[in-house]
């Protein structure tokens, strides 16, 4: 990955940053009451979702997986529920990050690897603008943002970025980002991971910053039909440039643009 330029500022909370714990994330509402909540009410698949989260925050994979799939099966377009089993196999197994970018996932892991890729691709074509929340709960290592190994500083700044979407806090995210990438020109822009441009965008949407969503859009659009793809992240972003042309077009739509969105 090529570095991204902080400004001075950004530069040094990034210096701070390891003498900080990452954002802590923390349940919002007591485990206890989420099983009542999902015990009272078989069918109700937002109930089951958070309840996954919970069990998945205290490493109770096993359950974790249960309620995501049970909200699945009770709404078939639960968005948000793809997306965290998408990561799922993941928490399971810290060493599948670099595994699935380095295209050598052992055999017994091949087929969870290749259904988290199906279940992230169905969380954003279902809803583009999908709650981010299984993202505070991931960790990536520092390899899967193309950083290097002594980035501690930098790697720990993008996990409280990410836990920001914990509690719907995209407009903080969104600053993560912006601080990471400081003041870039397009030149430097250009040169940004797909990863980072995914994220930063949809914080950005989310946020209602669609100018900033936008560019960052059409930069992986355009990046994704010219076939070239900075290194790292293949695990976090996609490279299609048809799962960008739609986001793209759900941001438009959302900022108002519809006839733009259309086409």
């Amino acid at each position: 990955m090529r570095l991204l330029r902080p400004t001075a500022l950004a530069l040094l909370a990034l210096l701070v940053a390891p003498r900080l714990e990452a954002q802590r994330i923390k349940l919002l509402v007591p485990l206890d009451s989420l099983e009542r909540r999902a015990a009272q009410d078989s069918n109700d698949a937002p109930a089951h979702y958070d309840l996954a989260l919970a069990y998945w925050l205290v490493r109770k994979y096993d359950d974790a997986e249960k309620q995501l799939r049970q909200a699945i099966v009770i709404e078939p377009h639960t968005a948000a529920a793809y997306l965290a089993l998408s990561f799922l196999p993941f928490a399971r197994r810290d060493k599948l990050w670099d595994e699935v970018e380095k295209g050598k996932v052992p055999a017994e892991w091949q087929p969870a690897a290749e259904e988290a890729l199906r279940f992230r691709r169905q969380a954003f074509l279902l809803d583009p603008m999908v709650d981010l929340k299984p993202l505070a709960l991931m960790i990536p290592p520092s390899s899967s943002f193309g950083l290097k190994s002594n980035a501690e500083a930098v790697h720990t700044y993008i996990m409280n970025g990410f836990g920001s979407f914990w509690d719907g806090q995209y407009a903080r995210a969104y600053q993560f980002f912006q601080q990471i990438g400081g003041n870039p020109t397009d030149a430097d822009r250009r040169k940004f991971p797909g990863w980072f441009l995914w994220y930063e965008g949809l914080a950005a949407a989310h946020t209602g910053e669609f100018a900033a969503a936008e560019a960052d859009f059409r930069l992986l659009m355009e990046r994704a039909e010219a076939d070239t793809r900075e290194s790292g992240g293949s695990t976090l972003a996609f490279s299609s440039a048809n799962h960008y042309r739609y986001t793209l077009a759900c941001i438009l739509d959302q900022a108002g643009r519809t006839s733009e969105a259309v086409p």
